[in-house]
């Protein structure tokens, strides 16, 4: 399917994967009574899928602004990580996973 999904034809759709144009998909089960929200991103050359919860409690246009908002924050989110891991460097992430990890 091409283009951008209309509210009408949600409930009309037959099981797959249907994009809205962009990250957004709506994923109808083969038994067609479940349906969710999926953005599908890149992080650091991975793709991820990311739930955006089931569909009517989240509509449309709900799915679309979710989707906005994240594509937005992923490369803030990404950036802060590997700010983070430069300062700490591997090696002191892995010491204070070991001292939180042992018994006192």
């Amino acid at each position: 399917m091409a283009g951008r999904l209309r509210a009408k034809q949600i409930s009309t759709l037959r099981p797959g994967r249907h994009g809205d144009g962009g990250t957004l998909f709506l994923v109808v089960e083969p038994s067609a009574r479940s349906r969710h929200w999926v953005q599908r991103l890149t992080v650091n050359g991975k793709r991820r899928d990311l739930g955006l919860g089931g569909y009517p409690y989240v509509g449309l246009a709900e799915a679309r602004a979710a989707a906005f908002a994240n594509r937005q924050l992923v490369p803030l989110i990404f950036d802060f990580f590997k700010k983070s891991l430069d300062i700490w460097g591997h090696r002191g992430l892995e010491r204070c996973a070991v001292r939180t990890a042992s018994p006192s």
